[in-house]
């Protein structure tokens, strides 16, 4: 009877059971002899001598069904902790062979000398040798994304689809996204095992290198079921060094704000553990003779200034001295400096005249690597249509007449930037026919601006709090605005008047300033804040001064949508929007705008150092390290692993758990249940 017990119960942590050696305890309590505690005094016995009850020769176990119910709850205790599973005829578990999915890293670190060969090897040995009946293989790649190349099949027959799927199949260029390959592997092998019971198995063919992502494993609840298996193709992986561009950016250069501004475009150089001091040499690849040298310790980095670039259209720099070539590349988008044209209406158009805005606009307006303005200035009567045409910007500094006035708002309404000031309140009359009224405002002494919109573009600029004080920019003169539902003030005085005004018109817009952009109205074309709040403005039109963009391989390119056309660097033309497959310059193409847009190799790839040996381990993963390709697991871990599942499914410690609270809470009511006192003669 017990081996047929035995037979069909089985327990996953056995010796638990010995923690039902505890019910002894409550045996030996309910045996240990307690004296009377109720003692009641009679006036009669006063005068008897006291004597002890006789003594019993044995104890005598008085509440047997406490007793009972205090080691079914130490039994069932110690079963909750042993993890029982019931094999029933219904229930056990028949391991027809093995579902196997190989599982190919192909990122960019694969790239490093004899890896991927090596990789390939392993793969074709696994799909030639797994051929043992009721067998299950799939094969899949993955680098940023996960790909199925081969779905579930017999062996015999997965073998010629695994050979098919390696031909013309190479490493990317992309990082390796370890976790959510993991993750979906897991997932498939679960599924199939629920049609066809099986030992479960991931096999794992990768360089291990210490870049590869692992953070999303660390919330997920691996399948304990499902078995790791890891083939390390480089053992010892050769000393590393690799570059980064970490910012391309202009010189701020005070002293000549009228000329370009120098470039500095600013990289890592990074080094692996190794021995001994390295001399590592950075150069344009279009002009080897502009270099850098640069000598590293093992594990080494530094953010140092390029090379001088050679020219604008330079793109390409490179790392010489290195023992893995693979990332010792690195491309900075071409200098192609945009031209933002900037018409200027006023009364007066000397760009002399220190008195007049037009002095102060061309002073901001310097040329830079991204941007080259032009401003063509224009009175007021003499503005015709092509004017308008050519403008990408418009500033206004007079009244309008109604032709010109109809010109300005057609040039708003097809998309265009007006920024409009009111030197006094008659050149605000062409306004009145859209809602606006102005009129002077009477300040005694000055005005400061308050109640700045820091989240709009134009003030995003001084949104750091070390630039957010206007304090020191003082108003002498302004005019005071009633402005329509459809506009908001970006900024106010401390009066509570609109100091500037945004008013959308069509697809474009309307910025007013309540004032001249001269000294006598106010002191902000003198500030440090005219020149950025300038360019802010010129950003608002789509002409941001900023750093080139850049991305990395495998992500979509920034700031396209379906109208956009892309060169990769191969040549082929495609509309975006589509992610990166290789390092190098895209040129991106939309209307009559062209700009480039430097994509790199992901910096995690050059880590080539390998994954600690417990990294798996800690994070609750089975895992079995091998050299080679061991066709299938022995006796014992297949039998673990039938029996994990089984109790996996069938989860009898909750049922035992619900009958421990039903006992423990029979027994405290047992306990503590009110007895009745006999009644005393009297």
């Amino acid at each position: 009877m017990v081996a047929r017990f035995a037979a069909i119960v089985s327990f996953l942590f056995p010796l638990y059971l010995l923690g039902a050696l505890a019910i002894a305890i409550p045996i030996a309590l309910h045996l240990r002899r307690r004296p009377t505690r109720d003692r009641i005094e009679f006036s009669s016995t006063l005068f008897l001598d006291p004597a002890d009850p006789p003594q019993r020769r044995s104890s005598r176990i008085e509440h047997w069904l406490l007793l009972a119910l205090r080691c079914a709850a130490l039994l069932l205790l110690a079963m909750l902790f042993c993890r029982p599973l019931w094999r029933g005829m219904g229930d056990r578990v028949q391991a027809s062979g093995t579902i196997r999915i190989v599982l190919l890293d192909r990122s960019a670190s694969m790239r490093q000398t004899g890896a991927w060969e090596a990789a390939v090897r392993e793969v074709r040995q696994l799909a030639s040798t797994a051929v043992s009946t009721g067998d299950r293989l799939a094969f899949a790649v993955f680098e940023r994304e996960f790909d199925l190349l081969v779905p579930f099949a017999m062996t015999t027959e997965a073998g010629t689809a695994v050979d098919a799927a390696l031909k013309g199949l190479g490493p990317s260029w992309s990082g390796t996204a370890l976790d959510e390959a993991l993750i979906q592997a897991a997932g498939l092998v679960e599924e199939q095992a629920r049609s066809q019971r099986a030992n479960q198995e991931i096999v794992l063919i990768s360089d291990f290198q210490e870049g590869a992502a692992r953070d999303r494993l660390q919330a997920f609840a691996w399948p304990g079921a499902v078995r790791l298996r890891t083939i390390p193709v480089v053992t010892n992986p050769k000393e590393n060094a690799s570059l980064q561009v970490v910012a391309a950016v202009e010189e701020d250069d005070e002293a000549d704000r009228q000329g370009p501004r120098p470039e500095a475009i600013r990289l890592r150089v990074s080094r692996s553990a190794g021995s001994g001091d390295q001399t590592l040499t950075v150069r344009w690849k279009e002009a080897p003779e502009s270099t850098l040298e640069i000598r590293l310790a093992p594990g080494a980095s530094r953010v140092l200034a390029a090379p001088p670039r050679p020219s604008a259209e330079a793109t390409e720099l490179e790392l010489v001295g290195d023992a893995e070539p693979f990332d010792n590349r690195a491309f900075v988008a071409p200098r192609r400096a945009r031209t933002v044209r900037v018409l200027f209406a006023g009364e007066t158009v000397d760009p002399a005249n220190t008195e007049a805005p037009l002095f102060f606009l061309n002073s901001s307006l310097g040329a830079t690597p991204n941007l080259r303005p032009e401003v063509t200035a224009r009175r007021v009567g003499e503005l015709s249509a092509p004017d308008w045409e050519k403008a990408d910007v418009a500033v206004i500094a007079a009244n309008l007449p109604d032709a010109a006035a109809q010109e300005l708002r057609r040039f708003v309404d097809l998309g265009g930037l007006a920024v409009v000031l009111l030197p006094d309140a008659a050149a605000g009359a062409w306004l009145q026919s859209s809602g606006f009224a102005v009129s002077e405002a009477n300040a005694k002494d000055y005005a400061l601006l308050e109640g700045i919109d820091f989240e709009h573009p134009v003030f995003r600029p001084f949104a750091t709090p070390g630039l957010r004080d206007f304090s020191k920019v003082r108003t002498w003169k302004h005019r005071r605005i009633t402005i329509p539902e459809t506009a908001r003030a970006l900024a106010k005085f401390d009066s509570g008047d609109p100091a500037l005004i945004e008013w959308p018109s069509g697809k474009g817009r309307l910025l007013v300033w309540a004032m001249d952009w001269v000294p006598r109205d106010t002191q902000l074309p003198l500030s440090s804040k005219f020149v950025p709040l300038i360019y802010a403005i010129l950003g608002e039109a789509g002409f941001r001064h900023s750093e080139p963009e850049r991305c990395f391989v495998g992500e979509e390119l920034p700031g396209t949508d379906s109208e956009t056309t892309v060169t990769s660097p191969d040549g082929s033309t495609a509309t975006a929007p589509f992610r990166t497959s290789s390092p190098g310059i895209y040129i991106v193409r939309k209307g009559g705008e062209e700009r480039g847009i430097a994509c790199n190799l992901p910096g995690n790839e050059s880590r080539l150092e390998p994954i600690p040996d417990t990294a798996f381990a800690s994070l609750g993963i089975a895992v079995e390290k091998v050299a080679g390709t061991d066709d299938s697991p022995s006796t014992g871990d297949a039998q673990r692993l039938q029996a994990a599942e089984l109790e996996g499914h069938q989860k009898l410690w909750k049922w035992i758990l619900f009958g421990l609270l039903v006992v423990l809470l029979v027994e405290t009511w047992f306990a503590n249940r009110p007895r009745l006192t006999p009644a005393v003669a009297r």
